[in-house]
């Protein structure tokens, strides 16, 4: 009987410990966390559908856009609308949209499956999506959006700064952008200034809250008295900011298709402002279109060209070394500029004889002669005069050599490379000979050099020793307000100073650059009513035909330097007859843009 009684006993503990728990359940979920459940159970009335922000314009110095946005469709399908004549509905709407029905009811079933909202089509052109429009009604299940889809009106022209966007690629790419606002389907840049703003042209995407009944089916667009509470979103998208660029879009359109015409159709064109540090001109080929990477689903299909040639390529600069070696020759106290040497087509020394460009000889040569008509004969005898040092020195002293890139693309910069004896002894075992100094005096041999270290030299010589660094972007506004946001700093310091140069230096050498041009090797670039100093050169290429380069730089009517331009047409030839046609091309046309009077020959 005691063990009946006991048994009993607990019995009635168990029951009474069993509803002290549930007791507490109840109040730990109801009182306690009562308001987290009330926020889960009001989103769950709810379908939020994002609206992707307008990313921010790009455009050039002119405001001309180079990347903007355009209105696309895509179709959604919700599977909780759907009606037993949705194979029906299906096959009508693929043929309006003109879509194969096989891939539409493949899409459809996927999503039956998700039992979620989807999207099955995106992308679809305007004139089939008014199609659509025309009887949606008939399709409660199917529905359009707009989506505003990146474009770059100028293709292939800028892609290269530009850059392109692509959907988030990796599972670990969005776990890094997640807590930023990205989503799965979010676009983002992947190259050139796409990627480096990527946080200025972004935006702040919006979203639509739809209540929704049991079944998932969408019943009306949430109020600000429906709205679930503890979801914070902005309602309307707002878009990313606006680039405005020191590039001017047209004349790097004409560089990039003159270029595209020449002899081998690679090349690079670099235009700076010298007294700012202003790209205005960039142009490398061949390109890519960014347009791509947006349209075509399977971008492992694409075989673009994304090297940024102009920046991150490098060259023997050839005969434009010869500013160089001129300068440290008249900076010596052992050269004459008067000395005349006796060019007769080559050079002999003891272990090998160096030949001149032209084979019957230019006879004899002044320094102003042999810029004139870049003779190689002439400046190997500076080379001997000089010797190594003063080679290596002058040369990095005007930057070459040295890490070299465009102060908004940091990634792609460029060294180059300049020779010296302690180099040689060290990775080649081999002490510094007389033919190495001849070689680097005019350019060739080890010497290497980026197409933007060579526009930067050619800028630094029309400004007399100073160098700005080289930008891309003037400013940055808002969207709306068109409020400053970042201003580029401009002139307020030079990142180069080649000091202690005499005055009687740079006239010289500005005197022989002008010679160049109006009886030189560089006449084609002449245009009247206008002074043009420049420095041809024909650059050996031990892989194949030699490389045209052409720098040059303009003067206005207020004798201030403008535009000093860079040009390399790849396997091109002679500089006098592939490069110097585009850069007199280019120079034309930013004459005409920029209204500059005509000037004095100096």
């Amino acid at each position: 009987m005691n063990e009946i009684h006991n048994r009993a006993r607990l019995l009635w503990w168990l029951i009474v410990g069993a509803l002290g728990v549930f007791t507490a359940r109840i109040f730990y979920l109801q009182v306690i966390q009562g308001s987290a459940y009330q926020v889960l159970a009001e989103r769950n009335r709810f379908q939020v559908f994002f609206r992707q922000a307008p990313r921010g314009l790009v455009v050039d110095v002119k405001s001309r856009i180079l990347a903007e946005n355009v209105g696309v469709f895509n179709l959604y399908f919700n599977p909780n609308l759907y009606t037993e004549d949705l194979s029906a509905h299906a096959a009508r709407v693929s043929a309006i949209l003109r879509v194969p029905q096989e891939v539409f009811e493949r899409e459809v079933e996927k999503t039956k499956q998700i039992n979620r909202t989807r999207i099955l089509l995106s992308q679809i052109p305007p004139t089939a999506a008014m199609r659509f429009m025309e009887v949606e009604k008939e399709f409660p299940e199917f529905f359009l959006t707009s989506e505003s889809l990146r474009s770059y009106p100028w293709g292939t022209d800028l892609s290269h700064i530009l850059g392109y966007l692509t959907k988030i690629q990796t599972k670990e790419e969005f776990e890094k952008l997640k807590t930023k606002g990205y989503r799965l389907d979010s676009w983002v840049g992947q190259f050139g200034l796409e990627k480096v703003f990527e946080d200025v042209l972004k935006g702040s995407d919006g979203a639509v809250f739809l209540e929704v009944d049991a079944r998932g089916r969408a019943e009306r667009p949430a109020s600000k008295e429906t709205m679930p509470r503890g979801y914070e979103f902005t309602q309307d998208p707002y878009p990313g900011n606006t680039i405005h660029l020191s590039l001017d879009g047209q004349l790097s359109h004409l560089a990039h298709q003159l270029l595209r015409e020449s002899a081998s159709g690679f090349g690079s064109v670099i235009g700076i402002e010298p007294k700012t540090g202003a790209i205005r001109v960039l142009a490398m080929t061949p390109g890519f279109d960014p347009n791509a990477y947006i349209r075509i689903a399977d971008k492992g299909h694409l075989a673009l060209t994304e090297y940024p040639r102009a920046l991150a390529g490098t060259y023997p600069p050839g005969s434009v070394f010869k500013i160089i070696t001129g300068i440290a020759a008249l900076e010596s106290e052992h050269f004459d500029p008067k000395r005349q040497f006796l060019c007769r087509g080559e050079f002999v020394t003891p272990r090998k004889t160096f030949k001149c460009w032209k084979k019957e000889g230019h006879g004899w040569c002044d320094f102003l002669g042999g810029v004139e008509n870049s003779c190689d004969v002439y400046f190997y005898h500076m080379g001997l005069i000089l010797g190594p040092d003063p080679l290596t020195q002058w040369a990095h002293r005007f930057g070459l050599g040295e890490p070299a890139a465009i102060r908004e693309l940091p990634q792609w910069s460029a060294r180059g490379f300049i020779p010296s004896q302690q180099w040689k002894l060290r990775v080649k075992k081999e002490p510094w000979f007389s033919g190495d100094s001849l070689n680097m005096a005019i350019g060739q041999g080890e010497v290497l050099a980026s197409p933007l270290q060579l526009a930067d030299l050619i800028s630094t010589v029309a400004n007399r020793g100073v160098s700005y660094p080289p930008h891309l972007v003037d400013y940055v506004s808002d969207a709306f307000t068109d409020e400053v946001l970042y201003q580029n700093p401009g002139t307020l310091k030079p990142f180069l100073e080649v000091r202690q140069v005499q005055s009687a230096t740079w006239d010289m050498v500005e005197k022989g650059l002008a010679l160049v041009v109006n009886e030189g090797t560089g006449r084609g670039a002449q245009i009247p009513g206008y002074q043009i100093y420049g420095k041809t050169a024909t650059a050996q290429n031990p892989l194949g035909k030699d490389h045209a380069i052409f720098v040059c730089y303009l003067k206005d009517e207020k004798n201030q330097p403008r535009l000093a331009l860079a040009v390399v047409v790849e396997h091109g030839g002679m500089g006098s007859v592939s490069a110097v046609p585009i850069a007199r091309e280019i120079l034309k046309a930013y004459i005409h843009e920029e209204n500059i009077a005509p000037s004095s020959p100096s």
